[in-house]
Order: structure tokens, then sequence, then C-alpha cells
């Protein structure tokens, strides 16, 4: 049912939405016990200057590179996601 509600909110996006210019990079966050966790920081790059809404997602699993779809779909949307 997720599924069909996110295609069908694809479906119905002006295309103009997907024409936002985003970045992505991989940084180390330090935690309180001083492990490090890669993560990638996905940000627009031709909005305005901040402050932007953020969405934070951790992992237990491989994170995988700067290509997760579900990432991209909310930084296109103005979103800058930790992931």
């Amino acid at each position: 049912m997720r599924r069909w509600i996110i295609g069908l909110s694809l479906i119905c996006t002006p295309i103009s939405v997907f024409a936002q210019d985003w970045g992505c990079s991989e940084t180390m966050v330090p935690m309180r016990d001083g492990t490090k966790l890669a993560t990638d920081v996905y940000m627009p790059t031709n909005q305005l200057d901040g402050p932007y809404p953020v969405i934070i997602e951790r992992t237990p699993y491989d994170k995988g590179s700067c290509e997760h779809f579900q990432a991209q779909y909310y930084v296109k949307r103005g979103y800058v996601v930790l992931r």
C-alpha cells in the first residue's frame, strides 16, 4: 500500500520539482562513546539559505552510497537528509 501511495504521489508531482539540484557527501559523525558513524548528508544546492527541515535515518545495516531513492526524493523537495 505504501509503495502505491508513493507511486501515485510521484505521478501527481509536477516535473519542475524534480529539477532541484542537490549534493551528497559522506561524513563521520562522532557519538558520545567515541564511535564514529558514517553518514551520508544530502543537501539541496539551488535553494535559498536555510534553515531547512531535516530528516534523520539511522540503520544498523550497510547504508550504501549516495544513491538512496527515498533520500533523493526528499532532498529534491527542499529537505536535508542524514542517512
